[in-house]
């Protein structure tokens, strides 16, 4: 396998395992600096509508990057961190509290970024839905998908589903260090700004030293932000997510979780 094409071998797999469009699907970088692109991207404050919906309790990283991303333009993160939370007494957020949230604050969230499963409680949730109901009131969706690939199904792209990420060290078993990915929708492919490097143009003239020449810049999918090979997606973080790849299918997720609804019927509802 050519270092050079490594992640293109996995590609295909993982967009399946995703529940995406082939060319929505990118390997690169460790799930923070995958995160911090997508939304040096995606999160674009503007006048009210500058804050960014999480859940509370949110695995540390998440809450560092939105943070960061709140501090880089200039606002308070005490005034645009959005919390969803358990009721009282209660371990899973309710899925009419994140409607809630987002029928009351609509017009001043920028940005929904929750987890498909929360890292803490287990608690699985409905991506669609929300997608569905914060796209009425004009928020980009996101979603953290580390506790989430390769555990449950997925269709990403049917779900309308602005952007993903995940890694692939935990329930794709690429060990440590294993390379992270991304998801964007296939309606957000020229999204602006974003970060680029050699691996965010196009192969014929991804290599040209004639800077001032003009050229298609961008490859037209998620790709355009990879923006080094040597440290976005390298042999050695590849190589360990190859055979998992292979391995997967739609219907391993699937089967997994008819599994867990027989085992724990009571506990692993949709929401849950």
């Amino acid at each position: 396998m050519p270092w050079a094409e490594c992640d293109e071998v996995i590609q295909g797999n993982m967009a399946i395992l995703v529940g995406a469009k082939e060319p929505e699907v990118t390997l690169m970088n460790g799930l923070t600096v995958t995160q911090h692109l997508l939304l040096l991207s995606f999160y674009q404050p503007s006048g009210k509508r500058n804050k960014i919906l999480l859940e509370s309790k949110a695995f540390p990283s998440d809450h560092y990057c939105i943070e960061s991303q709140i501090r880089l333009r200039n606002l308070d993160p005490k005034e645009c961190m959005l919390f969803v939370s358990p009721r009282e007494g209660e371990s899973y957020v309710r899925p009419e509290d994140i409607t809630a949230t987002l029928r009351s604050h609509g017009d001043e969230i920028a940005v929904v970024m929750l987890s498909g499963v929360q890292y803490y409680t287990g608690q699985l949730f409905d991506m669609e839905a929300i997608a569905r109901e914060a796209h009425q009131h004009g928020c980009i969706v996101g979603f953290d998908l580390a506790h989430t690939v390769g555990n449950v199904e997925l269709r990403l792209h049917d779900w309308d589903v602005d952007f993903a990420c995940w890694c692939s060290y935990k329930y794709l078993n690429a060990s440590a260090g294993g390379i992270a990915g991304a998801f964007i929708h296939e309606k957000h492919v020229d999204a602006k700004p974003v970060l680029t490097g050699w691996w965010g143009h196009e192969a014929p003239t991804r290599f040209k030293m004639d800077n001032g020449v003009p050229r298609r810049a961008y490859v037209p999918s998620s790709r355009q932000i990879e923006t080094a090979h040597w440290l976005s997606r390298g042999f050695v973080d590849s190589k360990p997510l190859l055979g998992q790849a292979q391995d997967s299918d739609s219907q391993r997720p699937r089967a997994a979780r008819r599994a867990a609804l027989a085992l724990h019927p009571g506990r692993c509802r949709e929401g849950h």
